[in-house]
């Protein structure tokens, strides 16, 4: 759902800038000129596919709750659930985002983390 909801903005705001009132007397084409851009939707499902990237600092992406809820991805000691060792120590686990540079939840968050996994280290031994 994603890819498609993705790709129909992609699309439409392709064809808002450069067949736009306003806008498609300005834009000469795409940049650089080696580009060219999908005109139908499965078109723009492949080109996000192939190009997607991102240019900020992700976060609120993996959900932490109870084991109860199914879409869950963490527990509260930010341990991945089904995949043994493995825990989330990065601003993908923060609910709300900060209205600031992600830096020093990331900081915050990785101190935490360092510590759940010595208690947890001291607890198995």
């Amino acid at each position: 759902l994603d890819v498609a909801v993705f790709a129909e903005s992609c699309r439409i705001g392709h064809e808002v800038i450069t067949n736009g009132r306003g806008t498609k007397d300005i834009v000469i084409g795409p940049w650089p000129t080696t580009i060219s851009y999908p005109t139908y939707l499965t078109g723009w499902k492949q080109h996000i596919r192939n190009n997607a990237g991102i240019c900020f600092h992700p976060s609120g992406t993996c959900k932490i709750a109870p084991d109860i809820d199914p879409m869950d991805v963490a527990d509260n000691r930010l341990r991945m659930r089904n995949i043994e060792g493995l825990r989330v120590a990065d601003v993908s686990i923060l609910s709300l985002i900060t209205n600031g540079h992600t830096q020093v939840p990331a900081f915050a968050i990785g101190e935490k983390v360092a510590h759940m996994i010595l208690q947890d280290a001291v607890v198995e031994n």
